[in-house]
């Protein structure tokens, strides 16, 4: 196993990370406790290190499992890997059963709803319990915001701006939490120092793009909805996020009417570093149920 890097704060994520040599590349991954298995997806530009709160939490009576996307983290960045979400979705599915677990909770946000769900959507008798923070599930072209925010910062001419200056992570992300509390510089380092080569930034961007050029795959997870339609869901929505606004929070409720919902006025779109004590017992609570 390779050594950690030196920017890796471990007071902040003291798990020991392990590895897994898949079909198309190396994937880091955290398996701390023991019990009912939880997965944690993330999205962009994110990593396992967003979770570190819950699964620090959560691992006290389940076992949590949370891998990095390749490009992301700790995971390897393969230069050819086209690191489009739903190859990301193969990388994942593949990791899931590797490990033949009867019965798993998601946890998902960001691109890692439709990343993640996707393998719910193929496996819905494997799905125990599914938990989202702000996230999505179909194409969102028809969207406005969605529509600009891709168009900028996902073009080809910004491509350069993401491999030289790390643009994502470094100017782009601050903008997605509600107090800058709670983005602090050396929470802040953990994000951007991850994305030091030209392959991992541009897996940020590619994901960027992705809001477009990944539309038809997008539509066959919409299409599939009805296939997660008896797990029990739980939907935590950072309502101050501009992007996945309330709109998208309405569209997930309309098509699982029996999910249960807490919206959370002081959280943005990156809800898990944003969680609160009152959050993260509901959160436990949900986990403690018996799922389906």
């Amino acid at each position: 196993m390779s050594p950690l890097p030196e920017w890796l704060d471990r007071n902040q994520y003291p798990f020991n990370p392990r590895r897994f040599n898949g079909s198309f590349g190396e994937i880091n991954y955290v398996d701390e406790g023991s019990g009912p298995v939880i997965v944690f997806i993330h999205g962009n530009p994110t990593w396992s290190f967003l979770y570190r709160i819950l699964i620090r939490k959560l691992s006290k009576n389940f076992r949590c499992i949370a891998p990095d996307l390749l490009g992301f983290g700790l995971s390897e960045a393969p230069k050819t890997f086209s690191y489009a979400p739903e190859n990301q979705a193969k990388v994942i599915a593949e990791f899931i059963q590797h490990f033949s677990f009867p019965q798993v909770t998601l946890v998902v946000h960001d691109w890692g709803g439709p990343i993640g769900l996707s393998y719910a959507l193929s496996h819905p008798e494997e799905i125990r319990n599914i938990l989202v923070f702000n996230s999505f599930m179909w194409p969102v072209r028809q969207f406005a915001k969605f529509n600009l925010f891709s168009s900028l910062l996902g073009s080809g001419w910004t491509l350069q701006l993401h491999i030289q200056q790390n643009v994502f992570a470094k100017f782009i992300m601050p903008f997605g939490f509600s107090n800058p509390l709670h983005f602090i510089r050396k929470t802040r380092s953990q994000y951007t120092r991850p994305l030091h080569s030209r392959e991992s930034r541009y897996a940020t961007w590619q994901m960027l793009r992705s809001l477009h050029s990944s539309e038809n795959w997008l539509r066959h997870l919409w299409e599939s909805r009805t296939r997660l339609d008896n797990i029990p869901k739980l939907f935590l929505w950072g309502m101050q996020d501009l992007i996945f606004d309330r709109y998208q929070l309405a569209i997930w409720r309309t098509i699982y009417p029996d999910a249960e919902v807490h919206r959370i006025f002081g959280a943005n779109h990156y809800v898990p570093e944003e969680l609160s004590m009152p959050d993260i017992r509901i959160i436990d609570k949900f986990m403690h149920r018996e799922g389906r």
